[in-house]
């Protein structure tokens, strides 16, 4: 109730009536944060990646052509190995995989094939995270994606609630502003006594707030 009121009175002020609706609504947005963080954290990076993938692509080959090479006499060879053991003349009880045994490392190899056929972004071999619509923030910088989506959320509240536009000051911080900070305070409680399950926990920057502002068409004052 505290933290609630805390946040109502960071708007502004809310009606009675209205801090229902708003109770409802912040737990929402509570649930959809932690799932933005778990989404939200260190991706590999992709250029290790893509040689990782090279590097695979070129062993599931040669396996696969090394067993093509020696699959008419394996049969053979494992039957001979039983006879001459200890055990006498056996059939070899791995008869079922060698008609199958090709189509895995196939199978890998043309998986890998297939991701490496996207030729990769930027000049030459490198991976450009600066390129128009390359998403970097979630590759280069983790935790700004699920920041940016809190700020967004807390604007929609914000005007929803209180009929006002939402907009981030440069002087002081205003109702918006305030609001992210005291729904963050409660959140970062909530999510620590979760024993922060995805990472650490990020309070949205002033720019990202100023951005969140003008993706739901309102401008930042």
């Amino acid at each position: 109730s505290r933290e609630l009121q805390a946040v109502s009175n960071a708007m502004g002020g809310v009606e009675p009536r209205s801090l229902v609706d708003l109770r409802y609504r912040l737990a929402d947005a509570f649930v959809q944060h932690v799932r933005d963080i778990m989404g939200d954290r260190p991706k590999p990076n992709r250029s290790e990646r893509r040689k990782a993938l090279m590097s695979l692509h070129a062993k599931a080959a040669a396996l696969r052509l090394a067993v093509e090479e020696n699959m008419p006499w394996l049969r053979e060879e494992h039957y001979e190995a039983k006879f001459f053991g200890a055990t006498g003349p056996e059939w070899s009880p791995f008869e079922h995989d060698y008609a199958s045994m090709l189509k895995p490392i196939a199978q890998l190899e043309t998986i890998v094939a297939s991701i490496l056929s996207v030729p990769p972004m930027g000049k030459g071999k490198a991976t450009s995270p600066f390129l128009a619509g390359f998403p970097s923030h979630r590759l280069e910088n983790p935790g700004t994606g699920a920041q940016f989506a809190f700020a967004r959320r807390m604007a929609h509240i914000y005007s929803d609630v209180t009929g006002r536009t939402p907009g981030v000051t440069k002087e002081q911080a205003g109702p918006y502003h305030r609001l992210v900070a005291a729904a963050s305070t409660a959140f970062r409680d909530a999510y620590k006594a979760a024993e922060s399950p995805f990472g650490e926990w990020r309070e949205p920057r002033r720019d990202v707030m100023q951005k969140a502002c003008r993706s739901i068409g309102r401008k930042s004052s």
